[in-house]
């Protein structure tokens, strides 16, 4: 992932060589202000359209989104094994289903799902009613390719 920081303190700085006022004031270029803005946005939430479906296979683009899900029965989300560390997204319970919690994830591939409940049963997968919500953030992938350990987070129960 892009360092935000970084990114804006150069599209920003005051002079073309950052320190150096002999070389001139900065201004900055849409080059540097677009890497910016694409960098940063990658830590803003930003409200995914809703998943009427029964089934979902996440992919890294869904990075920082608020995922809603609103089917009747149940639903089933893939985590996949390709996620790159720092990797995050809500999904969030809205359907009619039963409220004892219908949202379910399911590990994809090489990709390891792990919570602080894991150590009681390890089976906390399910948000656990309606309008509860669940944090998905990845924070182990040695190659963005494969083995992806993901941790969840929040309104989780056993299936």
């Amino acid at each position: 992932m892009a360092d935000w920081k970084a990114l804006g303190l150069a599209a920003y700085r005051d002079y073309v060589v950052d320190g150096v006022p002999s070389s001139g004031r900065n201004e900055p270029s849409k080059a540097e202000l677009r890497a910016f803005v694409e960098a940063l946005s990658t830590f803003v939430p930003q409200y995914a359209d809703d998943v009427a479906g029964t089934s979902r296979t996440l992919a890294v683009a869904d990075n920082g989104y608020i995922i809603p899900f609103t089917a009747d029965e149940a639903v089933t989300v893939t985590v996949p094994e390709d996620l790159p560390r720092g990797w995050s997204v809500t999904l969030l319970q809205l359907g009619g289903g039963p409220l004892d919690g219908f949202v379910t994830v399911q590990e994809g591939g090489g990709c390891t799902l792990v919570s602080n409940a894991d150590a009681v049963d390890n089976e906390h997968r399910t948000i656990d009613g309606a309008y509860g919500f669940m944090t998905l953030l990845c924070i182990s992938n040695s190659d963005d390719a494969d083995a992806a350990v993901v941790v969840i987070s929040g309104d989780t129960r056993a299936a």
